[in-house]
């Protein structure tokens, strides 16, 4: 796993607010991950109920590790990593119908990053049925107008 992946892994209030989250919305239904990471969300529907997860991660390497750990930890059979972007994941081929609930860990620091919102929305569109549930629901972002001596010249190149 990347680097990167492992203080997520530890971060344990965010990993008790999505297990709580999705303890409460996956029992008996179809659930699409999307940026699987090491496939922690997934494991975590899995092991609250979830019928099937269908988990995409488009870092192929990260797919493949994903796939190790769901077999160690004996999901296998309800949970199928797909090692693609979910943009390019198509139902009848890697999905075989629309999920009831998308779960997603694909928010960087400034919400924008790693293609969240349209990758969300292509979800909405053509991946999940109308009216699923999606966790997380919503999302805020504060910013703060900065300026000053010291990043006017870090930023703008003056008279040359």
């Amino acid at each position: 796993m990347p680097g990167w992946h492992v203080p997520m892994m530890n971060d344990r209030p965010r990993n008790q607010a999505y297990e709580a989250a999705i303890k409460r919305a996956v029992s008996g239904t179809h659930v699409l991950d999307i940026g699987t990471g090491a496939g922690l969300l997934s494991l975590m529907a899995a092991r609250s109920g979830a019928r099937a997860v269908t988990t995409c991660e488009m870092v192929r390497t990260v797919a493949g590790r994903a796939q190790e750990i769901v077999q160690k930890n004996g999901f296998a059979e309800r949970i199928t990593v797909v090692a693609r972007k979910s943009t390019d994941v198509r139902i009848g081929v890697e999905m075989a119908a629309r999920a009831d609930v998308l779960i997603s860990e694909i928010l960087s620091s400034d919400l924008l990053g790693e293609e969240a919102l349209p990758s969300i929305e292509d979800a909405k569109a053509r991946l999940i049925k109308p009216g699923a549930r999606i966790i997380p629901a919503a999302s805020a972002l504060r910013g703060m107008i900065v300026g000053g001596r010291t990043l006017e010249l870090q930023s703008h190149v003056g008279t040359v």
